[in-house]
């Protein structure tokens, strides 16, 4: 009889904590030009996490976890930044030349370049750049919204590199202990790159 109290109260508390919670259900986002992101929290604690941005659209599947008046989400993979560079001398040693594509072979034309840290230059259409001859330290690619590793120069002699960097055409987006704030019936989520930084709200759906 004892054991049989014991387990009816664990399975009352366990009830009580999650009708505490109350903040399992769907939330959503519509913006202009075909934006809307939604998540569901499901009462598990694991969400889905549907997103539109134009042509673009992804899922993502995490869990998620009460703290205070918030709750924290983790899902999606951190993806790996991939750069490949060759270097090597031309016979032309009054200039260097750089050339940047994908992993394909194209071309990315109007890529920002900083050199040594410090100097910027923008590739053409065929995104080629050269300059005035001087010595290559290190390589930072900034193309679009993709983050691309700094590549450290191996030989500083060299003068003409070519440079292939991975990119995606959808954005590459995952949470990593991500605060999400809750007000009444809203969610309030930090910025990443599908909303430019921005904070967006998701208003829970009847």
């Amino acid at each position: 009889m004892k054991k049989n109290i014991i387990l009816f109260l664990s399975l009352l508390l366990s009830a009580c904590i999650t009708r505490k919670l109350g903040i399992e259900g769907t939330y959503r986002y519509n913006g202009a030009y075909g934006i809307a992101y939604e998540i569901e929290l499901h009462s598990n604690e694991k969400f889905i996490y549907n997103w539109v941005n134009g042509l673009n659209k992804g899922t993502i599947i995490g869990s998620w976890e009460k703290e205070d008046n918030n709750i924290v989400i983790n899902g999606g993979s951190r993806p790996e930044k991939k750069i490949d560079v060759h270097e090597d001398s031309l016979l032309d040693k009054d200039s260097v030349y750089i050339e940047v594509t994908n992993l394909d072979g194209n071309p990315l034309g109007l890529a920002n370049i900083v050199l040594n840290d410090e100097r910027i230059i923008i590739t053409d259409m065929e995104g080629k750049v050269s300059i005035k001859k001087e010595q290559i330290r290190n390589i930072k690619i900034n193309y679009q919204t993709f983050e691309i590793p700094k590549y450290q120069v191996k030989d500083f002699s060299s003068n003409h590199f070519r440079i292939k960097v991975s990119v995606e055409s959808t954005p590459e987006i995952y949470f990593d202990n991500t605060k999400v704030k809750v007000k009444g019936s809203k969610l309030i989520m930090q910025g990443n790159l599908l909303t430019g930084g921005k904070t967006v709200t998701l208003k829970g759906k009847k």
